[in-house]
């Protein structure tokens, strides 16, 4: 059976857990992790969350004036009841909250990239 799967894999035919949509969470953690930190964010993540409240979200980034919080997804990963109610909970506190997977990651970099200073006003003399 080994064997078969290796020819299999080396036909050049696409597994299934292959691609840029298929990443592990913890691997698009640490993506989305070096982002922030490259965009200068404070990035909080529990690491071992066995004894934390469950559904508390997967990162929190925080870049004076701004507190973002994020639920990191797989491509097919799904959202439990108690992440859906912290995610509601959160945003309806006005924290800014989202659910990221990997195939948001051109968003994702829009959102954490400094944003320009406004263009000061033009005065006619």
């Amino acid at each position: 059976m080994a064997g078969l799967y290796r020819k299999r894999r080396q036909s050049g035919r696409k597994t299934p857990n292959s691609g840029p949509n298929f990443l592990k969470e913890r691997d698009f953690l640490e993506q989305v992790r070096h982002l922030a930190k490259q965009f200068q964010w404070f990035c909080y993540h529990t690491h071992d969350s066995r004894r934390s409240e469950p559904g508390f979200p997967d990162l929190v980034l925080c870049k004076p004036p701004e507190l973002i919080v994020v639920e990191l997804k797989t491509a097919v990963g799904r959202v439990t009841p108690a992440q859906k109610q912290w995610l509601e909970g959160l945003s309806g506190c006005g924290i800014e909250t989202y659910l990221w997977r990997p195939q948001d990651m051109a968003y994702i970099i829009e959102r954490l990239r400094p944003k320009p200073p406004p263009n000061p006003p033009i005065f006619d003399i």
